[in-house]
């Protein structure tokens, strides 16, 4: 996705140790390999760009501090991203959550020509009026499996259900997806069946989510629809063209600052302190289920304040790598944002709440914004 790093478990597992021993070169290895895809998934929930900032901010700082509790480090990634859904989601349940949203820009591959950029968008909204008749927690567990590359027991682990209940969710959203992807492919381009016909017509473009559920069920049972259903149709293939939101240039080094500038101390403990609790194997706790923490607790994270007085000895030399590093294109450093913006990402909505329903919001297209 839009030049992500490629990843795998030894990677996971490599950055895990480095980050739990105190390498100070680790937290911004672990910010190059991982910050652009999370904070796409911060973005895709909160539909914000300063909200989604901070939420990431806060969970790889609540990482940084934490670590030394995972107990698989191959599943790094996938703790990572548990530790940012419960920060998205303390800010969704945020009685004071500003109601004004501004997106954040598209992370652009390259030039597109205009004939270009037109396919895409028509491809867009074609694969937006198939998500829109997903579920959020449907939408949530696709985006985690199919663009960011999480296994069930990793999802499981950042929804906070089991493996065996992932599964079920992330194979029954992917076959009703393709239904879906089936229905409206159909719609487009088989008109000579009068009850398509019709149905598509009533429902506008992209097709509203009762259209593509009457579709669908047509499909099923007319002779003509199902010899004309595409069976090669790929959810992957198709999520791959959905926007993905660029990282703002300064989170880097905000988060850098929090992890080890002695003054933020502080803040480094709070933050820490507010990502509990974790269970038996380190996971955070959903924080739909986990109880208020108690109100006041012995000793801290990651035997916190020993490693915040050996902090000063590293600064120096953490700041001046950030530095040199920073002076290269990092992600996103070379996007611009374009007419479309990441509005339209795996799901218009602010995901899932414990009802696995998300709150009422329009049907994604990609004239929600003026700017993926």
């Amino acid at each position: 996705m839009s030049g992500w790093p490629t990843l795998d478990r030894a990677d996971d597992e490599r950055l895990a140790r480095s980050l739990a021993a105190g390498d100070p070169s680790a937290l911004i290895q672990v910010m190059d390999r991982y910050a652009a895809r999370l904070y796409d998934y911060c973005h895709a929930l909160l539909r914000d760009q300063d909200q989604a900032a901070g939420a990431l901010h806060d969970a790889l700082i609540a990482g940084y501090a934490h670590v030394p509790l995972v107990r698989e480090p191959d599943r790094f990634r996938g703790w990572l991203y548990a530790l940012v859904r419960n920060e998205c989601m303390r800010r969704l349940r945020d009685p004071l959550r500003p109601a004004e949203r501004r997106e954040a820009p598209e992370v652009e591959e390259g030039f597109l020509d205009d004939a270009e950029l037109a396919q895409r968008q028509d491809v867009r909204q074609f694969v937006h009026g198939a998500l829109s008749g997903l579920r959020g927690r449907e939408r949530e567990a696709l985006d985690l499996a199919l663009r960011h590359g999480l296994d069930v027991v990793e999802i499981g682990g950042v929804i906070g259900i089991d493996a065996e209940a992932a599964t079920d969710l992330t194979g029954e959203a992917r076959a009703r997806l393709e239904d879906a992807l089936a229905a409206a492919s159909i719609a487009r381009d088989g008109r000579d069946c009068p009850s398509v016909a019709a149905l598509a017509d009533d429902g506008g473009w992209p097709l509203p989510p009762p259209a593509v559920r009457k579709l669908v069920h047509h499909i099923d049972t007319c002779p003509t629809c199902i010899a004309r259903r595409d069976r090669t149709i790929s959810a992957p293939r198709f999520l791959q063209v959905l926007p993905v939101a660029m990282m703002p240039t300064d989170l880097r080094g905000l988060v850098m600052a929090t992890a080890t500038d002695p003054a933020l101390a502080s803040d480094l403990a709070a933050i820490a302190h507010r990502a509990e609790p974790f269970d038996a194997w380190g996971w955070p706790v959903s924080i739909e289920r986990a109880a208020p923490p108690p109100a006041s607790r012995k000793g801290g994270p990651r035997a916190l304040w020993p490693v915040l007085a050996a902090v000063a000895a590293v600064f120096v030399i953490v700041v001046s790598a950030f530095y040199v590093m920073s002076d290269s294109p990092g992600e996103g450093a070379n996007a611009q944002g374009s007419p479309s913006g990441p509005s339209a990402s795996i799901g218009d909505s602010a995901l899932p709440t414990d009802s696995e329903e998300p709150p009422d919001s329009p049907t994604p297209t990609e004239s929600d914004t003026p700017t993926p």
